[in-house]
């Protein structure tokens, strides 16, 4: 039986966090350990979590200070003991089907050595489970190269499963506390690894009025008007870029290489013509695109630059 290790950051979530750990802790042919940071909630979440640790005595829990979901998971990643084999991202308010961890497990051994990082779609769902709709991850091949996974969410941390090796990587570099968890572990394992999409459901995805993730999504010219009000996006690729370079330069190949530098280096305005032209810098839209490349190519109130990598 395999044993993983779920990672789950906790806030305030009293009303659905009991149905998820209950969730967690039925996974079929699983060995489970659910590690819990409480991100300094103020309800009877540490309670409910306390109560449960009589019932399941691989809940670990963790009383933070409020750090806000970011640093929370981050911290989680780096603090997780090793020993285990795979690990999972999950939030407080979800239901696991039964079958989601096996399957994942499968499907990573499958694939053979090295980081590995499965994901499969979710059924959304309203706060009392009613679905409303499949959410579709994107498949890792569809936009033909890796660069697309520097700009573009493929999936939610929610769904993602991954192996030791994996999480070793993501942990090797010393992160902003504004890096997402899930979009790092992204971006270190399409360009180091291989991404694993299921195009199955096996998570019912609760959004109610607390949901922190999945906002509405903005059209084009909401992407433009913030990019003139508020400086362009261009700094936060270029660090991303930044840290992919300094952890992981001698497993890249050199194509990425180039484009990485080449996006840490989009002060001289020849560089970002480049970005502007090229192919690979793009989104799963053609409007989304459209408004990465005038990120890369306008000048506007705000905008910075690393100065060096």
């Amino acid at each position: 039986m395999e044993n993983i290790c779920v990672l789950l950051s906790s806030y305030n979530g009293e009303q659905y966090i009991e149905e998820q750990i209950h969730s967690i802790f039925n996974q079929k042919d699983i060995k489970v350990t659910c590690f819990v940071r409480d991100d300094g909630s103020d309800d009877h979440t540490v309670e409910i979590l306390e109560r449960l640790q009589k019932t399941y005595n691989r809940l670990i829990i963790d009383k933070g200070e409020n750090v806000g979901w970011k640093s929370s998971f981050l911290t989680l990643l780096k603090s997780a003991p090793t020993q285990f084999d795979y690990y999972a991202f999950s939030d407080q308010d979800d239901v696991w089907l039964s079958d989601k961890l096996n399957r994942a497990v499968k499907m990573i051994k499958k694939s053979g050595a090295g980081p590995r990082l499965y994901y499969s779609d979710l059924m959304m769902t309203d706060a009392q489970k009613h679905e409303i709709g499949v959410f579709k991850s994107d498949p890792p091949d569809k936009y033909k190269n890796v660069m697309t996974s520097l700009f573009q969410v493929l999936t939610l941390g929610c769904v993602m499963v991954f192996n030791k090796e994996l999480r070793e990587l993501a942990c090797k570099v010393e992160l902003p506390s504004y890096f997402a968890h899930d979009f790092w572990l992204q971006c270190v394992c399409s360009f180091t690894g291989q991404l694993i999409y299921d195009p199955s459901v096996n998570i019912l995805y609760r959004r109610h009025e607390k949901s922190v993730t999945l906002k509405k999504k903005s059209g084009i010219m909401d992407d433009v008007l913030k990019h003139l009000k508020n400086g362009s996006k261009i700094y936060y690729y270029q660090v991303y870029a930044a840290k992919l370079l300094e952890g992981y330069s001698d497993r890249l190949r050199k194509k990425d290489r180039e484009l990485l530098k080449m996006i840490c280096e989009c002060k001289k305005i020849s560089n970002r013509i480049k970005l502007f032209l090229s192919p690979w810098a793009r989104k799963k839209t053609i409007m989304g695109t459209m408004a990465l490349k005038i990120n890369f190519l306008m000048p506007c109130k705000g905008m910075k630059f690393i100065e060096k990598i």
